[in-house]
């Protein structure tokens, strides 16, 4: 994992907005309350909260703003839930979540060249966060963000490794001992396609992940092209803020014994959320189903345990960690 220069966007969240959960709720009344007009329900199911409403407009001594009684309701019954990952988003944090992901962009700070069809580190810069992840010169660049640099020019690769200021990029680095070393941690996760095709690149196994929905009912998602990596010897590293997609790559190639998980059981994110957009820009985000590994073993609030388990000592100048991988070459 390599961190770009500057702060400030967390978690990739997909902004393709969903609205589903009170889609019952939502067409059974009309609100009209920026002129005052009163909620119309028709479901008695609701009419504790048409009371509630009522009761708080026609009584209560001080200034309501029946926009954010709205958006307080929806967040409470979202909130109720009990999942963290389900929430209720405003629009103003909808539009704050666009403008980051269309924010400025920065390097890791590490020349690259292409030779013989490799992409390889020329040199990463003092100080840098190339510098900080391990980077040496002539390390070859595998895959960029589990997207493999076979058919990249160097435009395209250098393209890819700059990104929105403060995000992470994951790089995958085959070093000089001979075999790769896949570095996830602190990686987030990101897309699902990201995940499969990295699996694909290193292992010519079938399953890549099962997903499982609230019914029950299993999809699986599957290699896709030529492991082209498959004969590489291979150490996955991990830690607790290996998540979500990151889970998937080190739990399938755990599975399927492709090479060693080694450092810490990861997070535990092994659910699908998804977006949906209410009426007024607002919208609910939700769990939908779970991940499960291909020998169907749970990742939601489990995480993946290593291999071999090892802390990365932060008072010492060595990663113990990328030591420890090392080795197993």
């Amino acid at each position: 994992m390599v961190s770009r220069k500057k702060a400030i966007i967390s978690a990739l969240i997909i902004l393709a907005i969903v609205a589903s959960f009170l889609a019952g709720f939502l067409n059974r009344y009309w609100l009209d309350y920026l002129t005052g007009k009163k909620i119309v329900v028709n479901n008695d199911n609701f009419s504790l909260l048409q009371e509630g409403w009522d009761l708080l407009s026609k009584k209560y001594d001080g200034r309501t703003d029946k926009q954010q009684m709205l958006y307080g309701a929806l967040k409470g019954s979202v909130d109720s839930l009990g999942d963290p990952f389900t929430s209720f988003l405003a629009p103003e944090m909808v539009k704050r979540l666009k403008e980051d992901l269309g924010g400025s962009f920065e390097g890791i700070g590490c020349q690259i060249t292409k030779s013989n069809n490799d992409l390889l580190v020329v040199t990463p810069l003092k100080g840098s966060p190339a510098e900080a992840a391990g980077l040496k010169p002539k390390d070859k660049i595998l895959a960029i963000d589990q997207q493999s640099t076979e058919a990249m020019n160097l435009e395209e690769a250098i393209d890819k490794i700059r990104g929105a200021v403060g995000t992470e990029v994951t790089l995958t680095i085959q070093g000089k001992q001979g075999g790769v070393i896949l570095d996830l941690r602190n990686n987030p996760g990101g897309y699902l396609d990201g995940a499969v095709e990295m699996v694909s690149l290193l292992t010519k196994a079938d399953v890549v992940v099962w997903e499982k929905n609230n019914n029950g009912q299993k999809e699986s998602l599957r290699t896709t092209k030529k492991p082209l990596l498959e004969k590489e010897r291979l150490v996955v590293l991990v830690n607790n803020g290996s998540a979500s997609a990151a889970e998937i790559v080190a739990g399938a190639l755990q599975d399927y014994g492709r090479g060693k998980v080694v450092g810490e059981t990861t997070f535990g994110k092994g659910s699908v959320q998804n977006m949906e957009a209410l009426s007024d820009g607002s919208a609910i985000k939700m769990t939908i189903a779970r991940w499960l590994t291909p020998k169907e073993r749970e990742i939601d609030k489990i995480g993946i345990k290593p291999d071999i388990e090892i802390k990365d000592d932060p008072t010492t100048p060595v990663d113990e960690q990328v030591e420890r991988a090392v080795g197993e070459f």
